[in-house]
């Protein structure tokens, strides 16, 4: 099977995040409420958005906002095949507007609270409305359902500045609803993205599956070769492309960041870890010992921590970054066999690992993972703060309160 193309080289600089040397005036057409000139390149610190203003797609923070053409309703989708687009809540608001696709799910909740805290007027768009997340406005919308018209318009009437992409479909999931997801739905997101009046940045989740299996002691970095021999890692990767050959044209300005294996609070009981923090927990209400029946433990992978990832999200949003693709990862190969161990020790209760049958069909043949991250670092001034054991506790911690693990990503 012929590849697709492949992507500009990550180091290329992007078009359309060159210092505006027209020094022409913010085409909302409104004064800048602060007086300031209009700044153009120099980037702020990592995961710090400037509240008051609306991030430019090439990267460059607007201190000016952009409110909501006061009175407009708000468009969440028109009526069709496959049912009704339900209407969120009102959003009005003069705050940097940003759209995340998928806020329902593991990722997109997190992300979606990180934007709220900085600032942003943010809006979750996904099948279930996102509750219980403070200054989120929710829109039920079923992405690939939905007729194809209707992402388009609703993004066209929330105008956004940022649209971060988190849907993906990982566990427990067919092969042919990984295509709808990770390529098709992509594509349709691009072309709403890049057909919005106002150009907005495009941040776009991929996953460090999309390189495929190494031998052990290899170290991935952006120039890695992608060799992807699972359908998941083949269809981020068609994804991933998609955002980088449309950025390398001009619309939208998108970058992708590939994200090492997650783990945190609300991990989908799909994964390994989510998995065993929901028998842990199952056991714990028995009042007996958990029995973990897994399949084997052989693998060494990178880890990283669901909130260490928003913070990336949040830099990649404001950068001058556009068309490039960074990798997300603490840079240590973890034997997933004392993953499990360390969740067991944080939950305390007694449990017996038995390891039988075969690997998940998304990291068959995976059997060593290890990312450079030096390239966020200088980028994006982003560096993974939070220890493996915190995250371990938290997700945990999560579970026991019945904020999780949920069944899907997204």
């Amino acid at each position: 099977m012929s590849g697709p193309p492949q992507p500009p080289p990550t180091g290329r600089p992007d078009p359309t995040g060159r210092p505006d040397s027209t020094d022409r005036p913010h085409r909302t057409g409104r004064p800048d409420s602060t007086d300031r000139p209009h700044r153009t390149g120099r980037p702020e610190p990592a995961g710090r958005p400037e509240p008051a203003g609306r991030p430019d797609p090439a990267g460059r923070p607007d201190p000016a906002g952009r409110p909501d053409p006061a009175g407009r309703p708000h468009h969440t989708g028109r009526p069709g095949p496959a049912g009704p687009v339900h209407r969120g809540p009102a959003v009005l608001s003069a705050a940097p507007r940003v759209v995340v696709l998928g806020g329902s799910g593991f990722v997109g909740r997190h992300v979606c609270a990180a934007f709220a805290a900085a600032g942003h007027d943010v809006v979750s768009v996904a099948r279930r409305a996102v509750t219980g997340l403070p200054g989120v406005h929710g829109v039920s919308l079923d992405l690939l359902a939905a007729p194809e018209p209707a992402l388009a318009g609703l993004l066209r009437d929330l105008a956004p500045c940022v649209v971060v992409n988190t849907t993906g479909a990982v566990w427990d999931v067919s092969a042919r609803q990984m295509t709808d997801v990770n390529v098709r739905l992509v594509r349709r997101v691009v072309a709403a993205v890049g057909a919005l009046p106002e150009p907005a940045r495009l941040v776009h989740l991929g996953s460090v599956h999309e390189y495929g299996p190494v031998p052990r002691g290899t170290t991935l970095d952006e120039h890695s070769p992608p060799r992807p021999a699972t359908v998941y890692g083949r269809t981020k990767l068609l994804g991933s492309r998609t955002v980088l050959n449309a950025s390398a044209n001009g619309r939208p300005a998108g970058v992708v960041l590939r994200v090492a294996n997650a783990v945190g609070p609300g991990l989908p009981r799909g994964s390994l870890l989510g998995r065993v923090a929901e028998q842990l927990s199952a056991a714990a209400d028995r009042g007996t010992a958990a029995e973990l029946r897994l399949a084997p433990l052989r693998a060494r992978r990178d880890f990283v921590d669901v909130r260490d990832i928003t913070e990336a999200v949040l830099a990649a949003a404001q950068r001058p970054v556009a068309g490039r693709v960074f990798n997300l990862g603490r840079g240590q190969a973890v034997d997933v066999r004392r993953m499990v161990d360390d969740l067991i020790a944080a939950s305390g209760i007694p449990a017996r690992v038995v390891e039988e049958g075969g690997e998940a069909a998304r990291s068959a043949g995976v059997e060593w993972q290890r990312v450079d991250h030096a390239a966020a670092r200088e980028a994006l001034g982003w560096v993974p703060r939070r220890p493996l054991q915190e995250s371990l506790r938290a997700l945990w911690e999560a579970t026991r309160a019945g904020r999780g693990p949920t069944s899907r990503a997204s």
